[in-house]
């Protein structure tokens, strides 16, 4: 998860953030406004963004990259069992279905990347069993 994470781009964290704050229209429309190609997107981001915003976009990318990397650490690699009472939660995988018309920049690109990086319910059942040293979650 990482190393895919790593892989993306400040344009996919804009694109995540358009998707996920209260008023992502703005994050969008800055989304919208950016060439097609990813190494002039992420030129033209830079261009755009003020010292203080890039900073603040550059930070969130790198901790969201970091926090990846935690999740998707394999159960062998990690310091032990989780011994503590867990509670999972599961959301719609939206990311995985089918385009519904005509996509924003900003819904396509995050797809895309969220495709990338998420993990299915599966996987997701499969980490935390093995974290826990037990069997299988019933879903």
């Amino acid at each position: 998860l990482a190393a895919a994470f790593g892989e993306g781009a400040l344009a996919d964290t804009l694109a995540l953030l358009a998707l996920t704050v209260a008023d992502g229209s703005r994050y969008a429309q800055q989304l919208e406004a950016l060439p097609e190609g990813r190494v002039e997107r992420e030129a033209e981001l830079r261009r755009n963004l003020s010292p203080a915003a890039l900073a603040s976009l550059e930070h969130l990318h790198e901790t969201s990259g970091w926090y990846a990397g935690l999740l998707g650490a394999s159960p062998k690699e990690a310091q032990g069992k989780v011994a503590a009472p867990l509670l999972l939660l599961r959301a719609a995988e939206t990311w995985r279905e089918a385009p519904i018309g005509t996509q924003s920049r900003a819904i396509a690109t995050a797809h895309a990347f969220q495709a990338t990086i998420f993990q299915t319910d599966p996987e997701v059942l499969e980490r935390v069993s093995a974290w826990r040293g037990g069997p299988s979650f019933a879903e």
